[in-house]
């Protein structure tokens, strides 16, 4: 909980970049697993990120309700979630008379391979339900396509990573996690993360069969309005910070721009020998 405390502190704002881009007709589905990742269970994770041209439209990460017997296995699951949540975006859009296509893109040739085969193969204990992604890849309807694992966003889901390896998936996605990015919407990159990750936690929480499934789905619908009504209210509404808390914040600034010029390189490495990280 102290790691957890501290780490808020100093990382208090969370942004999503939404560049100018022109319109595309494809949403890009970046899927990646761990297999075995839970010790008790030995069920794994999969991570879905959806994409927009280069625009970050949703990340989940779930625990795969079966369990998979290689990696190939637990990255196929994966591929199959992120398919059909492209898919059901892809029906949307049609509604609306919008012709979109759907590419999922996967770091594991095995799982690939599985994909653009038919049957199962040497995997025979696999259910025959999840053998739809074999058709509509066949059809046409989803192109599966093998990404560097170096470029696979979807990896910050599913493991723990170095600080190094942790902000480049971050500008890849492009996501800035960090302290006075945009001034003046910290309490908004707070408060609309809370909300999305309660959205994914509602998401995460649904199991077919349980007596919880309604009440998740009334709490993903709640969550969902308010994340909508966040949105409308915090950014049509900009917020202005008074002008007491600019002072305040511009004289922290000076004052610790002016410690650091004063101390010298043995005084840092015992402040950083104090506070137990690395110089």
């Amino acid at each position: 909980m102290k790691h957890l405390a501290r780490y808020i502190h100093t990382h208090p704002q969370v942004v999503w970049i939404f560049e100018q881009q022109d319109w595309v007709d494809e949403f890009t589905i970046i899927t990646d697993a761990d297999w075995a990742t839970d010790a008790d269970t030995r069920r794994s994770v999969d991570c879905v990120h959806i994409f927009l041209g280069g625009h970050l439209l949703e990340t989940s990460t779930s625990t795969q309700h079966f369990i998979a017997l290689s990696t190939a296995e637990s990255e196929f699951y994966g591929i199959i979630r992120g398919a059909a949540c492209g898919l059901q975006l892809r029906e949307l859009l049609m509604e609306m008379g919008l012709k979109m296509k759907v590419r999922v893109r996967t770091d594991s040739s095995a799982a690939k391979g599985v994909v653009k085969r038919s049957g199962s193969g040497k995997m025979k204990h696999m259910a025959a339900k999840h053998l739809w992604i074999q058709e509509v890849v066949r059809q046409g309807i989803v192109d599966v396509t093998t990404i560097d694992t170096l470029h696979n966003t979807a990896d910050l889901g599913t493991k723990y990573h170095p600080e190094r390896r942790l902000q480049e998936l971050l500008q890849m996605m492009p996501v800035a996690i960090g302290f006075d990015l945009v001034p003046g919407t910290v309490r908004k990159g707070l408060f609309l993360a809370s909300l999305l990750n309660g959205v994914n936690a509602a998401k995460g929480q649904r199991e077919e069969g349980t007596n919880y499934e309604k009440m998740n789905v009334y709490v993903m619908s709640f969550v969902t309005v308010a994340f909508v009504i966040a949105v409308i209210v915090m950014y049509v509404t900009p917020f202005k910070p008074t002008t007491r808390a600019v002072g305040v914040q511009a004289s922290l600034d000076e004052e610790l721009a002016i410690s650091m010029q004063m101390l010298t390189v043995a005084e840092l490495k015992r402040l950083c020998v104090r506070q137990r990280v690395q110089p």
